[in-house]
């Protein structure tokens, strides 16, 4: 079994390659390492892992780092962040909260089916929508909750549909109504 002070001295090298790449910029490079310095448990190794190689599997131009087909992918660590969103291709993007929160505002959708993905882990995820749009919650709780207030206009077919995918640990997501 490798010692947790190795896996985190092989994180910080992976996480200096991706600032010197332009992978990440200087501002969530510091935030990660600060996150890192704090770890305690392999579990929340292997999540910060899980980030730190998803950004690595990206085959992108640094002038366009982070958006693809589906949208954008954000990550909060330890700090919080608020973005007025619009889908692109049926995709809002991915929302990633460990130890922080994202405020995800949606004022419109086109009509049809937009996939939001949200993954929280001792976070919080805010979605704040306007009432004329449908919401299928897909996301799996664990050790959280998903909470939603207001009522939508979900009476008429012919609306815009959002569904929420994802999981939840040791956190929350809140929609709330606009």
């Amino acid at each position: 079994m490798v010692p947790i002070d190795t896996e985190k001295d092989t994180l910080i090298r992976k996480l200096s390659e991706q600032y010197a790449q332009n992978i990440i910029d200087l501002g969530e490079y510091e935030r990660m390492i600060e996150y890192l310095t704090k770890i305690e448990t392999k579990h929340e190794i292997a999540t910060l892992n899980k980030i730190i190689q998803e950004k690595d599997t990206k085959d992108k131009h640094p002038l366009d780092l982070g958006k693809g087909p589906e949208g954008e992918t954000h990550i909060t660590v330890l700090s919080w962040s608020s973005s007025s969103v619009k889908s692109v291709n049926g995709s809002i993007g991915k929302y990633v909260s460990v130890f922080g929160a994202n405020r995800i505002i949606i004022d419109h959708l086109p009509l049809g089916k937009t996939i939001l993905q949200v993954s929280s882990v001792c976070g919080l995820t805010e979605i704040m929508v306007a009432k004329n749009i449908k919401i299928i919650n897909k996301a799996i709780p664990l050790c959280s909750g998903i909470f939603t207030s207001g009522e939508g206009n979900t009476a008429c077919d012919d609306v815009p549909e959002l569904y929420i995918t994802g999981s939840v640990l040791f956190g929350n997501i809140t929609i709330i109504r606009t």
